[in-house]
């Protein structure tokens, strides 16, 4: 990709972040995302997937409109874990023009909502990055949708994922 866009770029960073652990256990920061951490520490190796994980992304350029949505499926191994990101440039304003919402459905038919624990099923309408971050999920076929919740002009998106080992 010669030319990728910002929101790319962010999706990669923030999709490779890894918790900080804090000094204390369990750790004093918190979840991520969170206050105290944000979506954690920046690690280009992870990001990269020079880890041994495995990275994918889309730079979509055509914007999606209110209600439409994208979807992506993937294949998920045994014993893996799934890191997912969607970043959007929002047109500037003192608030969120436009809103995309992510949500990953596992081959269990479990659904999870971006930046929100599990069992959560509002959405997040405040931020222009939305992520994932699933330990358990099951394996095999696994859907990525990005949903245009609140959408005043057409918006591009980005999404990378990463797909790694479960830690230990």
């Amino acid at each position: 990709m010669n030319r990728p866009s910002a929101a790319l770029v962010k999706a990669l960073l923030i999709n490779g972040a890894v918790p900080m652990l804090g000094q204390f256990t369990p750790s004093d920061a918190g979840d991520a995302p969170g206050n105290d951490q944000g979506f954690g520490r920046v690690n280009i190796p992870t990001s990269l997937g020079l880890d041994g994980s495995s990275v994918a992304f889309r730079d979509e350029g055509r914007g999606l409109q209110w209600s439409d949505q994208a979807s992506i499926w993937i294949e998920l191994p045994a014993d893996s874990m799934l890191t997912a990101t969607l970043v959007w440039t929002d047109p500037p304003g003192d608030v969120l023009t436009n809103n995309l919402n992510l949500v990953v459905v596992d081959s269990a038919g479990t659904a999870r909502h971006g930046n929100l624990g599990p069992g959560d099923k509002s959405f997040d309408t405040t931020n222009n990055v939305e992520r994932v971050r699933w330990l358990d999920i099951a394996q095999g076929k696994v859907v990525m949708h990005i949903k245009a919740d609140h959408v005043r002009t057409p918006q591009t998106y980005a999404l990378a994922w990463r797909i790694g080992p479960r830690p230990t």
